[in-house]
């Protein structure tokens, strides 16, 4: 019975045990194909400027073991420094002048010169001790160095402030958006601000109510904050943590050994304020997933990636973020955001493009084959773009994974450009209409790609997956050339065929809308007198073309009203020839020759023959006339 019992509750245990895995298995993000674009445009030349983009995203889901994620923010004083759009000047409080840290040390300070604001140099002297600061400020005019003792103003606008609090809030709300995480903001300045926090799921109001409160002013201790940031991850260790730590400067305070702020709060040339952050960060506890470091002003880069570098506590993800504008910043905080919820996206990008039987590419050599591509990143010129080629099949491909995930929202895109072959224009030429739209791209022009699943337990899973680009076209101009054939003057022959002939590229056109193979780069008719061709498909630019004729004295050859000297062709015979530029539309080109033939006038003669001639046909029909009499009488004799 006891037996019995015992494998009945290990029965019930495993079922039990499985309840709870299934329970615990993330409820994955789902990505189908991202969504990708190809246009065609042609160009006045003839040439089509091909566009293919794709564009990341990421879905997030709820996270199975829950996330602790702290927020350190620097709210020292030069993150009120203004970045852009200036609309006022604010007069400093002279009472706020000795301050501990002071209100310019880190910020910009205007003073009023003949009705203008100047930007002013600060500088800064502690008349009194450390303990029992007195600090003098002095300021001179910007690049003058001329002494300003009127009133101090700083400037109005959009602050590293405001950027950190907007890109801030909408982290919070993808964040907050998830079950089991929670968020805690740590503001610090010459020592740790109010701590606000733990938010959780839907609480984006207090979050954004704490962020809205922070202000700038006094220092910079890296050490303080991360210490904090440490004490609160050790609280809770079942439970993964994540730190962003967000600086504009370089640190200037730290702790001592109890606990309280040293340092001279304007510079680190010792390098203890870094040792003491650096520590602070290896002791950071166990259940600290990652430290992401965000440096949102120039001046805290060098030292943020010098402190990550040396710490060396081991973190799922440890990385530097560039985030001194507002889409870096933001675009940083998104990355984190997804990595630190559940998220699906997509990696091992590739775009491969396969052209139509219409068109070739207009590409350099082989050698110099990437000097034919232009990349974009957020429709911006992306200089530092993975380098698309040529590969064996003859294809355009654009390898994206060396990118690693694609940034959600972010449009990443390639242009070249192809050319329309002459089998295009000789297909148009069969069109009804002034143009025939064709394709630019066959059969496997497509996007290749892998969805990659993440949690914050950080187990993940891949997806690969294909998908093909619609098939643009382009409207490809059914051309036309016309040639005519006049033959002028009173000894021109209208019943003489004369020979023609048109440079082209082997093919099919059609004269006179009857079809004519050319194997020999030659076009070849006849005309005479009164006749035209209509040629139909040839491609745009310059085309030979040449009349063949005896070389006949006294007669003249023009074309298109302009009299044309031949050259020797050859058994006597001359060739007048000419170049028709066919432009890229169905716009007619029209050749119009003349051939001229006129008898020479007989010398010393009156050119008013007209009575000469009739008394010559009389005197002729009078003295035919007697001869015939003449003659018959000799018979009768």
């Amino acid at each position: 019975m006891a037996k019995r019992f015992k494998a009945a509750l290990a029965l019930v245990v495993a079922c039990l045990g499985v309840a709870l895995l299934v329970a615990a298995t993330p409820a994955w993000a789902a990505l189908s194909a991202p969504a990708h674009t190809k246009t065609a445009q042609l160009n006045e030349d003839g040439t089509v400027t091909i566009r293919l983009d794709v564009t990341g995203a990421s879905e997030t889901s709820t996270t199975s073991q829950g996330a602790n994620v702290y927020v350190v923010v620097d709210t020292s004083g030069s993150m009120g420094e203004v970045l852009s759009g200036i609309t006022s000047y604010s007069l400093v409080d002279p009472s706020s002048y000795n301050r501990y840290f002071g209100p310019y040390v880190g910020s910009t300070a205007y003073g009023l010169v003949d009705g203008n604001y100047v930007e002013l140099d600060v500088r800064r002297e502690n008349t009194g001790s450390f303990w029992n600061p007195n600090y003098v400020f002095t300021f001179t005019v910007k690049d003058t160095g001329q002494l300003y003792t009127g009133d101090v103003y700083r400037a109005v606008g959009t602050t590293r402030m405001d950027v950190a609090k907007g890109a801030l809030r909408t982290m919070g709300n993808t964040l907050l958006a998830q079950d089991n995480v929670k968020v805690t903001l740590i503001p610090f300045d010459t020592n740790v601000g109010t701590v606000s926090g733990p938010f959780s799921k839907g609480n984006t109001t207090g979050f954004d109510t704490a962020v809205n409160n922070m202000s700038a002013e006094g220092g910079t201790n890296w050490d303080a904050a991360l210490r904090k940031a440490g004490q609160l991850a050790g609280q809770h260790l079942e439970t993964p943590a994540y730190v962003i730590f967000l600086s504009d400067g370089k640190p200037t305070f730290r702790l001592n050994a109890n606990g309280v702020v040293a340092g001279s709060g304007s510079d680190d040339n010792d390098g203890k304020n870094l040792d003491a952050a650096v520590a602070a960060a290896n002791g950071l506890p166990a259940n600290v997933k990652a430290l992401y470091s965000i440096y949102n002003g120039a001046d805290a880069a060098d030292d943020m990636k010098e402190f990550s570098n040396r710490v060396t506590k081991t973190f799922d993800e440890k990385e530097v973020y560039d985030g001194t504008n507002a889409d870096s910043l933001n675009a940083a905080l998104a990355n984190i955001a997804q990595e630190i919820t559940n998220s699906a996206s997509y990696k091992d990008v590739v775009i491969t493009d396969v052209l139509s039987q219409w068109v070739e590419y207009e590409l350099p050599a082989q050698e110099m084959v990437n000097s034919g591509f232009t990349y974009y990143k957020n429709d911006e010129p992306w200089a530092d773009a993975p380098k698309a080629n040529i590969d064996a099949s003859g294809h355009v491909k654009w390898d994206l994974s060396s990118v690693g995930k694609l940034e959600d929202g972010a449009k990443y895109a390639i242009e070249f450009k192809v050319k329309l072959k002459p089998e295009a224009y000789q297909e148009a030429a069969k069109s009804d209409g002034d143009s025939l739209e064709l394709p630019t791209n066959a059969d496997g022009t497509q996007v290749d790609y892998t969805v990659l699943q993440e949690t914050t337990g950080g187990s993940s899973t891949e997806a690969p997956g294909s998908d093909s680009y619609e098939i643009p076209t382009v409207p490809v101009p059914k051309t036309k050339l016309v040639i005519s054939k006049t033959v002028a003057g009173n000894m021109g022959n209208v019943n003489e065929s004369f020979n023609f002939t048109v440079d082209v590229p082997n093919g099919t056109y059609y004269v006179n809308n009857v079809e004519q193979k050319v194997e020999n780069e030659k076009l070849s008719f006849q005309l005479k007198h009164g006749e035209t061709v209509t040629i139909n498909g040839l491609m745009p630019g310059a085309h030979a073309v040449s009349e063949v004729r005896d070389n006949v004295t006294g007669m003249t050859t023009a074309i298109n009203g302009s009299e044309v000297k031949g050259s020797d062709a050859g058994d006597n015979k001359l060739a007048f020839s000419t170049e028709a530029t066919i432009p890229n539309s169905s716009k007619a080109v029209t050749v119009a020759y003349v051939n001229t033939s006129e008898a020479a006038p007989i010398v010393g003669y009156s050119d008013n023959t007209t009575p000469f001639m009739v008394l010559m046909t009389v005197a002729l029909a009078g003295a035919g006339a007697a001869g015939a009499h003449a003659f018959a009488r000799s018979r009768e004799e």
